[in-house]
């Protein structure tokens, strides 16, 4: 099994998942990812712009593994969506032990 983390962005804010969570597959993997961004749906009611949020997968290393976008509530990306870049590079300010490679 392997530890990834799920970490949400709209490239303004972030909320970075600091436990992650174990997985077997690439299917777990998006399987979390889709809970992680019903979650974030559920509980933010009023908002509505869910284009602009993605869930940044990363293992254990810090490393970037998947890019998947926020769905709205029906299902889909509310807009087009635009190409998504991130550096994997590591900051050089991260606690010792803590999950913060964005």
């Amino acid at each position: 099994m392997a530890r990834h983390y799920f970490h949400l962005t709209n490239g303004e804010d972030l909320i970075v998942d600091r436990e992650g969570a174990r997985t077997r597959s690439r299917a777990d993997v998006w399987l979390r990812a889709r809970k992680v961004s019903d979650a974030l749906i559920a509980n933010t009611p009023g908002h509505q712009a869910w284009s602009d949020w993605i869930v940044c997968v990363h293992d254990a290393a810090g490393r970037q593994v998947s890019v998947i976008p926020v769905l709205g509530p029906a299902g889909v990306p509310d807009a087009p969506r635009a190409i998504v870049r991130f550096s994997t590079a590591r900051r050089s300010d991260d606690a010792e032990g803590s999950h913060a490679h964005l």
